[in-house]
């Protein structure tokens, strides 16, 4: 009995780390479902932007253009007002932490406040650049964008 108990433990633990490979990567995202797109040297960011119930959705990709490896990318979405104040602001954290080059990730951010004509969204994101061997070089940019 106690073999047995010891035996269903066992194949437990080797379905948990299984399934838990399934989770390990990115989900598939197809670039060309996101109409606005914003390209640089190191990165390509696209995305939509749908209203509903007073909410407003921006949902889109993240590509690695330039390093081997963008580790703990963050990126934030922030909704700027007409005069560029900063009304909502919403961080993602791109998971597992390293983008390999030319590889995709999604992101999504909901906001509450009720967009105006005028407004804009302000994207930054931030990471760590590794190229093969050498150490992480730390990087950042951000752009704004018309609603």
């Amino acid at each position: 009995m106690f073999s047995k108990i010891i035996l269903l433990a066992g194949m437990s633990v080797v379905v948990l780390f299984i399934s838990a490979c399934a989770f390990t990567s990115y989900q598939t995202v197809n670039p060309t479902d996101y109409p606005e797109i914003h390209k640089n040297f190191d990165a390509t960011i696209g995305w939509s932007a749908t209203r509903n119930s007073g909410l407003t959705k921006v949902a889109g990709y993240v590509r690695n253009n330039r390093y081997s490896s963008m580790q703990d990318l963050e990126l934030r979405v922030s909704h700027l007002d007409a005069a560029g104040v900063e009304m909502e602001q919403k961080i993602f954290f791109v998971i597992p932490s390293s983008l390999p080059l030319d590889e995709v990730a999604g992101f999504s951010v909901e906001f509450s406040n009720d967009f105006k004509p005028g407004d804009k969204l302000r994207f930054f994101y931030r990471y760590k650049g590794v190229e093969d061997n050498e150490d992480a070089l730390p990087w950042m940019s951000s752009f704004e964008v018309s609603l």
